[in-house]
């Protein structure tokens, strides 16, 4: 389970349209100074109206409404990102539709002009091709945007900028960085040094469970209710294995996923520090613990090397004859969501990917 082809197909799909949509704007584009300074690397690329200068950052997301969490990271990130390469002025431009509240939080506390699917639906008004492809991309039913008037009662206060008849507007805003910065947005990429630098094992089993603990709880804090997470310890073969089980709360498109699909209240996510790829003896111990009865039929499955060509096997029967679910994790695929999650991306579309391209090829 190693194919993200679909997530990454419909987040460049997303970001190919909106430099169109911006460019049939009067918008010109020009590629982004490509650097990192001080671990932050730099947006999508830069707006230009009239010799003024615009950082945009584009994010792609799966789920209808907004995220506030990731919405907020990712304009951290962004103003972050502007500050420190001396540009004055940044537009966030999301795939979901962001509440009135939300687009005046990003306008106040960051100074950031904030396009959701609504803006970005009226921008796109006047070319119908680009429309079409803009909502047949989005994570929405069309009848949801309400086509041709004012989609959302709250937007009615919200007047829609309009880049060619007032290109000023989006240079009304100075990008800000706020103080009460809350959590690091380097924070997944020390968790993966962590990760790096930690031996597979016997000997280091404990410290694993910890770090995994940890980063699971960065990961998905979206979606899952760590408040009511149960550690468990047992054996299998004489071997110790650590799970945890957490409480799906839904709000996201994976985890509604999980619980309107699957059918599951409660995932298990299950550790294993082993030096080697798992093996389909190690599918079959975490299959049994799955119970459909219980609400309990997904398991994320986090190894150092991920799985074998048997436990693949392995885990394309549990699916198909108990529908039961296994998503296998190896280090580099959780970096790969740690620096997602940084980047304000939604970790939970990624594993959406994995799952995509496990259903599509499983056979009967």
């Amino acid at each position: 389970m190693a194919d993200t082809n679909v997530y990454q197909q419909q987040s460049e799909e997303f970001e190919s349209l909106v430099r169109e949509i911006l460019t049939a704007n009067s918008i010109q584009l020009k590629g982004p100074p490509h650097r990192r300074t001080k671990g932050v690397s730099s947006f999508d690329f830069l707006g230009v109206v009239e010799k003024q200068q615009i950082a945009i950052e584009v994010k792609y997301f799966r789920t209808p409404r907004a995220i506030r969490g990731l919405v907020h990271q990712a304009a951290l990130r962004l103003a972050t990102s502007v500050a420190l390469g001396k540009y004055k002025h940044a537009m966030l431009v999301i795939s979901s539709i962001a509440p009135a509240d939300l687009v005046h939080v990003m306008q106040s506390k960051f100074g950031i002009l904030l396009v959701d699917a609504v803006t970005l639906c009226a921008w796109a008004e006047a070319t119908p091709q680009l429309r079409a492809k803009l909502e047949r991309l989005l994570p929405l039913d069309p009848d949801s945007l309400m086509v041709d008037e004012v989609r959302f009662a709250e937007h009615k206060t919200m007047p829609i900028v309009d880049p060619r008849k007032q290109p000023d507007a989006l240079f009304a805003l100075t990008v800000e960085v706020p103080s009460d910065m809350g959590p690091k947005i380097t924070m997944g990429h020390e968790l993966c040094k962590e990760l790096d630098n930690l031996a597979a094992g016997r000997d280091s089993a404990k410290n694993f469970e910890d770090l995994a603990l940890k980063i699971l709880e960065y990961l998905f804090d979206e979606g899952l209710e760590w408040s009511t997470h149960v550690p468990q310890n047992r054996t299998s073969d004489g071997l110790h294995i650590f799970d945890i089980v957490c409480r799906v709360r839904g709000g996201t498109a994976f985890w509604d996923f999980v619980t309107q699909e699957c059918r599951t209240r409660y995932v298990v996510f299950e550790m294993k520090n082993y030096t080697d790829e798992i093996g389909q003896t190690q599918v079959y111990s975490t299959e049994k613990y799955l119970f459909n009865e219980a609400f309990r039929s997904v398991a994320i499955v986090f190894s150092r090397k991920g799985p074998s060509a048997q436990a693949v096997l392995a885990t394309q029967g549990a699916m198909r004859e108990t529908a039961k679910l296994l998503i296998h994790l190896s280090d580099e695929q959780v970096c790969e969501m740690l620096r997602d999650k940084d980047k304000g991306k939604d970790p939970g579309d990624y594993l959406f990917g994995l799952v995509d391209g496990f259903l599509m090829r499983l056979g009967r």
